[in-house]
């Protein structure tokens, strides 16, 4: 009897406790064609949200999601220019026609000869907007030196995510 109850104990502790994860990384690649300096838009296209899946991998379930919010927004110059130094200033949003955009990361004044920088990022709850089957990500920004050769930029977002059971 005894033995029955801990074990009844235990699964319902097991379910009060929530599922936490990090998503792997999406990459977004920029291709900034030779180009003077000022505002650009260096991309805006719609992904597909691979959360649902990504719940369901860990356990969970997308009815039960409670909390999505940004880990890490990086920058990583493949090739091209030699560093970022060109960037003035580079905005990240994300969004639906529905909900709008959100900023969830920037970064200025980039440091001199850097091929890898990492953005500041929003501490906003984006679970409205990654639940959608997909999203538009708005990446804007201003170059301060002109660009000389093409040059290619990948950007890599991970997310954080929180489930209940």
């Amino acid at each position: 009897m005894l033995a029955a109850s801990l074990f009844t104990s235990c699964e319902l502790i097991k379910d009060l406790v929530d599922i936490e994860f990090e998503t792997g990384y999406t990459e977004i690649t920029i291709t900034i064609n030779p180009r003077e300096a000022g505002p650009i838009v260096f991309t805006e296209e719609y992904l597909q949200s691979e959360l649902e899946k990504e719940i369901k991998d860990n356990g969970g379930d997308i009815s039960n999601l409670k909390d999505v919010t940004v880990n890490e927004i990086t920058l990583e110059l493949v090739s091209g220019e030699p560093d970022l130094n060109a960037l003035d200033y580079v905005n990240l949003y994300i969004g639906t026609p529905s909900l709008g955009n959100t900023l969830i990361g920037s970064v200025e004044n980039i440091a001199d000869n850097q091929v890898t920088v990492d953005l500041a990022v929003s501490e906003a709850n984006l679970k409205k907007i990654l639940s959608e089957t997909e999203y538009l990500v708005l990446i804007n920004g201003a170059l301060d030196q002109d660009i000389e050769e093409t040059t290619v930029i990948v950007v890599k977002i991970n997310y954080s995510v929180v489930v209940s059971p």
